[in-house]
């Protein structure tokens, strides 16, 4: 895969790094929020707007909805599938790739107040984080519970507040700010705790690794044997945004998106 290709070519090994040609192929001037997708798809949200870009800042789609109030965090690891999630309200909407809606989840009915810790499972239906039981639960399209995962109360006696929810097709991950990632398995088992990373800004590679921001580099974890590598992208500064896709690096600096092809 391009992206594991891309690590093992830029890692950091002692004070010594291979080269690596950057091109600049887009810029794209938004001050929102920023999630990307497989195939290298942009998508700029921000109150009930979505907008969505092919990589050469072609404008592929839009959305609105004024109904629900603020999109608190946007899945986009499925393409075709997108779940916008509106926190204030206990509500998600499913859009396709056209961002049209398809349907609309009432998060409430799970019986947790301000329930937005939902994330799309890799085969049918959601993951999500209880906040009154403190544990993930496999949900159907209906939101019907079908598997329920080891409290956190049983893995850890400090107060733990997961602020994101992962399925990485093998392991569900939960990051919990100055604590670390969580890890379950695929039937909600817990697994390990993954010490803190620096920041909730945390992407998945693969089924087996994330990576996350590390001051003005990043880190890739892998879940399973529990090495990390550092690697140094194009231009960075500590308090920009990162994602990587398959032969694109998107940096956010605030006020605009740049996007680089390798």
């Amino acid at each position: 895969m391009r992206i594991l290709l891309f690590l093992s070519i830029i890692m950091l090994s002692g004070s010594a790094s291979v080269a690596q040609e950057y091109r600049l192929i887009s810029k794209l001037q938004n001050t929102g929020s920023f999630t990307t997708d497989p195939l290298s798809n942009v998508y700029f949200y921000s109150g009930g707007d979505i907008f969505k870009y092919a990589s050469d800042g072609t404008l592929l789609a839009s959305y609105s909805n004024r109904e629900f109030g603020e999109i608190t965090y946007l899945d986009a690891s499925n393409p075709m599938k997108i779940l916008a999630v509106f926190g204030t309200f206990s509500r998600a909407l499913v859009l396709d790739a056209s961002l049209s809606s398809n349907a609309t989840l009432d998060l409430s009915v799970l019986g947790t107040p301000d329930q937005q810790l939902i994330c799309l499972s890799r085969e049918a239906g959601f993951w999500i984080f209880d906040r009154n039981e403190m544990n993930v639960k496999k949900l159907s399209e209906t939101l019907t519970v079908l598997a329920e995962g080891t409290s956190l109360r049983q893995v850890s006696s400090d107060p733990v507040e997961p602020s994101v929810i992962f399925d990485t097709g093998k392991w569900i991950l939960l990051f919990v700010s100055q604590y670390g990632v969580v890890v379950f398995d695929r039937f909600g088992t817990y697994f390990k705790t993954i010490p803190a990373t620096e920041t909730d800004e945390i992407q998945l590679l693969n089924e087996n690794e994330f990576i996350s921001k590390s001051g003005d580099g990043m880190i890739s974890h892998d879940i399973q044997k529990g090495i990390t590598k550092k690697f140094r992208l194009p231009v960075n500064e500590p308090g920009d945004k990162v994602r990587i896709e398959p032969g694109h690096i998107f940096i956010h600096n605030g006020d605009a998106l740049n996007i680089y092809s390798f």
